[in-house]
């Protein structure tokens, strides 16, 4: 699995996916470059 934060994000959320919502919603906009605050 390469290193990235979307792979670990898909990764912590698969772990459990009740206690990590919150950080993929960090990670999404940084991903896409909506927001681009990081």
């Amino acid at each position: 699995m390469m290193y990235s934060p979307r792979a670990l994000s898909i990764a912590l959320q698969a772990l459990d996916p009740v206690q990590f919502p919150a950080l993929q919603c960090t990670f999404n906009p940084w991903l896409i470059g909506g927001g681009g605050k990081l």
